[in-house]
């Protein structure tokens, strides 16, 4: 069955204010706009198949003014209303987050009504158009200035470029990372129509220590060594300065690892014409790169990995495509390109 006049439906949409005759534009929008079907739309909007198709064919036979028609006598009537609804949202605002069963819980005590799991989340996704969300974890010990640190830390220096006269095209500028992923892990999750899914793995001891560059402007670079000791990492510095020959400067965000911020690693930096800013502690969200680690993890979590050489090569087949988008730093880029004098990157931003 078609919507009929698909085009009045956003019109109306964006101007309604009745909650009610609101989910119902919404439902019509989804099958229009989302090419959803009615079973999976009536499902996003907390509805009965059912109803589904009562609104849809009232809408198609009578346009908005079907839309305004309420539940026919005798139906059973919501369990929350929308007075109550409108309540609910206003007790749920009061805090940042809750989890399915807290939510369920209040409802118990607040409107005296008992819910099933899997109606408050139709309620939740399709009435209050909430987000079921996976928590970013952030360490308590991270500052709550973060942001500001490296933002000042970040034009500090480049005010300090720019007054040394570099110019657009001179000065590259990345973050450095070190990562160990281990082919055990199991970061991924997979469709199946079995209840129990076998993964056979290669469970012998491999450590792949990895350093990475992922360039805002510049080349990535990835190398494997033994360990994350500060020769490794004045090694990795040395290729990284001869890979960006064509750049008068290197500028490296990183992390506060102890091996980062070694005297023979500031020494060989500063030699090199390589410009180390670190991050606030415990602030690895500000590091890009770390998205590009836990993306390279979930891919070797799924294969069989046969030795560590098989590992490293995936490693960084995966590490050059990925490191070559600039997708992974948007939010970086957006937060704090003003304090790197992004007239220098416009054409990266």
């Amino acid at each position: 069955m078609e919507v009929q006049n698909p085009q009045e439906v956003a019109s109306y949409l964006r101007k309604e204010k009745d909650p009610e005759v609101k989910v119902k534009l919404i439902f019509l929008n989804l099958l229009i706009s989302h090419k959803m079907d009615i079973k999976r739309a009536s499902e996003a909007v907390g509805i009965g198949l059912a109803t589904g198709y009562k609104w849809l064919q009232r809408w198609n036979d009578e346009g908005y003014k079907g839309l305004l028609r309420r539940a026919d006598k005798g139906g059973r009537p919501p369990r929350l209303g929308i007075s109550d609804l409108e309540r609910l949202k206003s007790l749920l605002k009061g805090r940042p987050y809750w989890t399915t069963s807290e939510i369920r819980e209040l409802i118990r005590k607040e409107f005296d009504v008992s819910l099933s799991e899997s109606q408050v989340r139709r309620i939740l996704k399709g009435k209050l158009q909430m987000h079921l969300l996976k928590p970013y974890p952030e360490d308590y010990r991270r500052p709550e200035e973060a942001e500001s640190i490296l933002a000042q830390d970040l034009e500090d220096l480049f005010q300090s470029l720019e007054e040394a006269g570099y110019k657009r095209g001179e000065v590259a500028l990345g973050y450095v990372d070190e990562s160990s992923p281990q082919p055990t892990a199991n970061t991924v999750r997979v469709w199946s129509w079995q209840d129990r899914v076998t993964l056979k793995k290669n469970t012998s001891r491999m450590r792949a220590n990895s350093i990475g560059f992922y360039p805002w402007s510049g080349e990535p670079l990835i190398e494997f060594g033994e360990d994350a000791k500060e020769g490794s990492f004045c090694r990795f510095l040395e290729k990284l300065r001869s890979l960006h020959r064509a750049f008068k400067v290197v500028v490296v965000i990183l992390d506060n690892f102890v091996t980062h911020k070694s005297r023979k690693v500031r020494q060989i930096a500063q030699k090199l014409g390589i410009f180390l800013v670190y991050l606030p502690p415990y602030c690895p969200d500000l590091n890009p790169i770390e998205f590009i680690w836990k993306s390279i993890k979930r891919v070797i979590s799924s294969m069989f990995i046969r030795n560590l050489e098989d590992m490293r090569e995936i490693m960084r087949e995966h590490f050059y495509l990925l490191a070559r988008k600039l997708s992974f730093a948007k939010s970086w880029i957006r937060k704090f390109a003003p304090y790197c004098l992004d007239h220098l990157y416009a054409s990266a931003a």
